[in-house]
């Protein structure tokens, strides 16, 4: 780098906030690292591109594992299970079973949340007369 360069470098670096502290990094690994290839960033981000568009894939398969762990430790006290989406609160309520009365012994979140959740969406979606 030239001696100018590096003098314009250095005003910039001593600029204060974000911006200054940027401009002293990249100054930083330009004087230890040397030029820095171009489509180097570039690559990076289409790689993190290609990861992200890969975590909804990974996503579901992680739920699944673990609401296959889950119903997995249940069952060790004989409990179960049941998944329910309830519509009205756009949510997913969790039902306990005990398998040995074949009942519900709990409700994740409970049935008290699921309404209160609901009757907010009914009141937001008159509010702004959509539904949500």
């Amino acid at each position: 780098m030239s001696a100018g360069g590096l003098d314009s470098l250095k005003q910039v670096s001593h600029g204060e906030g974000f911006l200054g502290e940027i401009a002293t990094e990249a100054g930083r690994r330009l004087l230890k690292n040397g030029p820095v290839e171009v489509e180097a960033p570039l690559k990076l981000a289409e790689g993190r591109r290609q990861e992200q568009e890969a975590e909804p894939a990974l996503a579901k398969e992680g739920l699944a594992s673990a609401v296959r762990k889950a119903e997995e430790m249940a069952r060790i006290f004989d409990r179960s299970l049941r998944f329910e989406y309830v519509e009205e609160a756009g949510m997913y309520q969790v039902n306990v079973i005990d398998t040995i009365r074949d009942e519900v012994i709990r409700k994740i979140p409970p049935d008290e949340l699921i309404r209160f959740i609901a009757a907010v969406n009914q009141m937001l979606g008159a509010l702004f007369d959509a539904e949500l």
